[in-house]
């Protein structure tokens, strides 16, 4: 089995990386106030399209909204020359103003493309959001990215976790040793799909590898280790039902063949 799972996990292996957290109290303040700033230009711009009856107000909100994001970009910029600050997202003492941060992001983006049942905006001020989404998601801001990483990395775990599952299933499910066969290749497939996917992200977020410890993934990551070692046994089982099957035995190896040729 731990021949198995070093073998057929390797995606899964990629997401559960170490890190630590090292910043000085200089830059932790500045962050902090930085991040503050950030959640309160999100806030400002949601009233200020509130108050939008016309499009002159629309475009003033609108305009307001662009000069504090350049410059809070600006300082960001600033921060990044700190080697320290792009640890800011690993920091205890930060987390909470990030998850903070996060909260007012999904409050931000629902006010703006007139999502919020409780708030009904001007067509203007719909039209002046999307533009305001815009140079938001045009931003690039370490603690933002961080929580972007994490919403990815949360959709990349789960589906792995439905894969591992579905996998489990299937092999509980053959009748055959080429039924077995042909769900361990069809698994293999998609954990190349999904690796992919990663190295994408990965590319995206030098940081990812070390997104999965953030404590709001620690259940889904549970889950995956959870569904990790149920296949692994059911795969031990099958391994042992069907030891002299050609067709399973093939599959296996196919299987294998194709996972270790995977990036790590």
């Amino acid at each position: 089995m731990k021949k198995f799972l070093a073998v057929v996990l390797v995606l899964a292996s990629v997401l559960f990386a170490a890190c630590g957290s090292s910043i000085s109290d200089e830059t932790r303040s500045a962050a902090s106030d930085h991040i503050g700033k950030i959640s309160l230009s999100l806030s400002n711009a949601s009233f200020s399209l509130r108050d939008a009856k016309d499009a002159l107000a629309a475009n003033s909100a609108y305009s307001n909204f662009a000069k504090s994001i350049a410059d809070l970009t600006a300082t960001e910029a600033t921060l990044a020359k700190n080697e320290g600050y792009a640890l800011v997202a690993q920091d205890k003492v930060l987390r909470e103003k990030i998850t903070k941060l996060s909260t007012t992001i999904v409050r931000f983006t629902n006010d703006i493309l007139g999502n919020n049942k409780d708030l009904k905006l001007e067509a203007a001020a719909l039209d002046a959001g999307k533009r305001m989404l815009g140079v938001f998601t045009n931003a690039r801001f370490a603690p933002i990215e961080w929580i972007r990483a994490c919403d990815d990395a949360s959709t990349m775990i789960s589906d792995l976790t439905k894969l591992m599952e579905a996998t489990h299933k299937g092999l509980l499910e053959a009748k055959s040793g080429k039924d077995a066969g042909a769900v361990l290749v069809a698994y293999a497939a998609s954990v190349k799909a999904l690796s992919e996917r990663g190295q994408m992200l990965e590319k995206r977020y030098p940081f990812f590898k070390k997104v999965p410890t953030d404590p709001i993934l620690e259940k889904p990551v549970a889950e995956l280790r959870a569904a990790m070692v149920k296949l692994g046994n059911e795969l031990k089982n099958k391994e042992k039902a069907y030891k002299d099957d050609k067709d399973f035995n093939d599959a296996l190896k196919q299987m294998k063949d194709n996972l270790t040729t995977l990036k790590k």
